[in-house]
Parts: structure tokens; C-alpha cells; sequence
């Protein structure tokens, strides 16, 4: 029986979640799949048993575009399904209602799902959960849902439609899927989002993280616009009813506009002088009192 679709899942040195996403493939069903899972150079490879299906390992250079490419250069499979390490997959039909999909809509190029969190996450990591949910829906063009967004971490893209075209390796800013996403728009792919195909996304989220997966998104909005000249609008953030979701969106968009404005060569250096300084914190509370005065006026 040939495979019929091939999960592709980049993954960092010592990741912490790999285990528990592999794990979660195992109740898939009505399907025949195989996973690749792709380390950069310098990990080490742990052994991995209770795997009911094949698992093939190899080799990138640092960074997801790299890991993404490299997948899908091996993948057996026409369907390829991009996971992130870090997310865990509880439906047993899964995979198959992305096969279903697809097979029934054979000129559509790919299509992909939302992420939920565990309700047992810190208020960063719901936050950043309601900001994502804002952004994956602000991309939903038309009733059918047609999309310009896509999580790179719960996407499939069907390989016959894309030919040659690959994830920019030189891309290190956040979001790096959304290049590939808009050339492919720009060529006139059709993708669309199914809101039902939900991934467990078991990734914490701190202070410093949310400024950093913000400040690095609004660089990869920057470098998306200058290599394809193009203008990206993006629906506003709305405020959210609680005070600390207020606090958190203020937060996302201050690192966020920063990041858009700026690009820096040292990573670390970026990050230490421009956000880890708790000024953001005062400032971002000075703002939300602000503008809490000035709705109840």
C-alpha cells in the first residue's frame, strides 16, 4: 500500500517535546503515512520505540525553512503535512480528514488547521493564543475560506502543484512560512484553512518569549514586503475583556511595530537592548491605563 501522505517535522537540539509528538501519531487511523523527522547537525539521536509506523531521520542545516526543505525533498508522499515538534495530534482521524480533503479538491494546492493550547497554560501563553487566533482569521478571504494564512507548524502542501518551489533558507525571522505562503498566493495557488483540524500546541510562553516571537514576526513582515513587493495589511488586534489580555496585546504589538522597523545582524544583541528592558513593561502599562481612562470618558 503506498504511502499516501508524509508528516515532515523539523526539530531543535534536545527538543523537550519530540517524544510526546511522535507518540501522539500513533492513534492515527484509515491511513498510510510516514514521518520525517529532520535535526539540524549537531543533535544526538535518541532511540525512539512504540512507533507504529516508519520513521525516517535526517539531516539539515540550522533553521526551519532548512528542516522544511529537506523534508519535503524525501517525502514519498504527494500530500505533506509540516507538524512542529511541538505539537501533538489527539484526533485519530487526523491525517485522513486531511487526505479526504485534498483528494476531494484535487486543484487546491494545500491547506492547514489552528493550534489550542491546554487550559492549564500561563496568561502569556493564552494571550498569545488569542493573538493567533485573531491573525489565522484575519487571512480567511472568502466564504469558502480561501486563505493568505497558514501555520507553517499544521499545514499540508500538495507537491505535484508546487514544483519547484521551496521555503527560503535565508529567512531567520518569525513566521518564516509566510513567504512561501504569499509566493505561492502571488502565483495563484489556492489554500484554504479547515478550522476543525486543531494540533495540541505544547509550547510555553513567557514575558520574554512573547516579546521575542513578536519582535522577530514583525522582521519577517518587513523582509516578506521587501523581497516580494508587496504590502501586507493586517487587521488590527482587538482588545480583549481582561485587563491582563489587554496588557499582553499591548505588549505583542509594541515589540511587534519595533521588529518591523528594525533589522539587526547579532540576535543577541537585538533582543537584549531592544526588549528584554523592563521600560516596555512600564510602557505598555502607562498606554492600557490610557486608553481605559479614555473609553470610560
Amino acid at each position: 500500500m503506498s504511502i499516501e501522505i508524509s508528516v515532515v517535522i523539523p526539530c531543535r537540539t534536545r527538543d523537550p517535546f519530540i517524544e510526546k509528538t511522535l507518540l501522539s501519531l500513533t492513534q492515527q487511523k484509515n491511513c498510510n503515512f510516514e514521518v520525517i523527522l529532520v535535526f539540524n547537525p549537531e543533535i544526538v539521536l535518541i532511540s525512539m520505540k512504540d512507533l507504529n509506523y516508519p520513521l525516517k531521520i535526517t539531516k539539515s542545516q540550522v533553521g526551519a525553512n532548512c528542516a522544511r526543505n529537506a523534508g519535503l525533498r524525501m517525502a514519498q508522499a504527494d500530500l505533506v503535512l509540516f507538524l512542529d515538534s511541538d505539537c501533538q495530534v489527539s484526533d485519530s482521524t487526523f491525517l485522513s480528514q486531511y487526505i479526504n480533503h485534498m483528494n476531494a479538491n484535487p486543484k487546491l494546492t494545500g491547506c492547514g488547521g489552528t493550534y489550542q493550547i491546554k487550559e492549564t497554560q500561563n496568561k502569556f501563553a493564552k494571550g498569545y493564543q488569542s493573538i493567533q487566533d485573531q491573525w489565522i482569521c484575519s487571512g480567511i478571504l472568502d466564504n469558502t475560506l480561501r486563505t493568505q494564512n497558514l501555520f507553517g507548524g499544521n499545514m499540508v502542501i500538495r507537491k505535484s502543484r508546487i514544483q519547484n518551489e521551496f521555503f527560503d533558507e535565508q529567512l531567520i525571522f518569525g513566521g518564516t512560512e509566510q513567504e512561501f505562503i504569499f509566493r505561492l498566493i502571488k502565483k495563484q495557488h489556492v489554500l484554504t484553512l479547515l478550522p476543525q483540524q486543531k494540533v495540541l500546541h505544547d509550547c510555553p510562553v513567557s514575558f520574554y518569549s512573547l516579546l521575542f516571537k513578536a519582535f522577530k514576526q514583525g522582521q519577517g513582515k518587513l523582509y516578506l514586503e521587501k523581497k516580494l513587493n508587496v504590502k501586507i495589511e493586517q487587521k488590527s488586534l482587538h482588545l480583549e475583556k481582561t485587563f491582563i489580555n489587554n496588557y499582553i496585546t499591548q505588549l505583542y504589538k509594541i515589540a511587534f511595530q519595533i521588529g518591523n522597523q528594525s533589522f539587526f545582524k547579532n540576535r543577541l544583541n537585538e533582543f537584549r537592548y531592544i526588549l528584554v528592558d523592563y521600560y516596555y513593561q512600564w510602557l505598555v502599562l502607562f498606554q492600557l491605563i490610557k486608553t481605559t481612562k479614555q473609553s470610560k470618558n
